[in-house]
């Protein structure tokens, strides 16, 4: 796991948005090759090897290294949802911060329970 603490190293927790706008939190997804997103966002939805973990704007500090494997946005209405290649996620008051080797923007699907 060499490679991923390298790529690790240069962006955890170095969000380029002002972090904690009322009722959102601020989303910096990241490949080697560049910001994947970079917005705010409702709620996120992480998908690890472990199971899902939800994340709320009022939550204030999180990590896990454990291996993400997708990440849902919630942006008002929309849901974007990305595929990931060993990633790993960081949340520091309001900032998420997801770095991954490799992040595919996966094509719109209804969400369950959305009205």
């Amino acid at each position: 796991m060499g490679r991923p603490a390298t790529v690790l190293g240069g962006f955890i927790g170095r969000s380029l948005l002002p972090c904690k706008p009322q009722n959102t939190m601020v989303v910096e997804l990241n490949t080697p090759a560049g910001s994947v997103f970079s917005g705010h966002a409702d709620g996120v939805e992480l998908r690890t090897t472990d199971g899902m973990i939800s994340i709320q704007p009022s939550e204030e500090s999180y990590l896990n290294l454990t291996e993400t494997t997708q990440i849902m946005l919630r942006v008002g209405a929309e849901f974007l949802t990305f595929a990931l290649n060993n990633a790993a996620a960081s949340l520091r008051n309001g900032c998420l911060t997801v770095v991954a080797e490799e992040a595919r923007l996966m094509p719109a699907t209804p969400a369950s329970g959305a009205q």
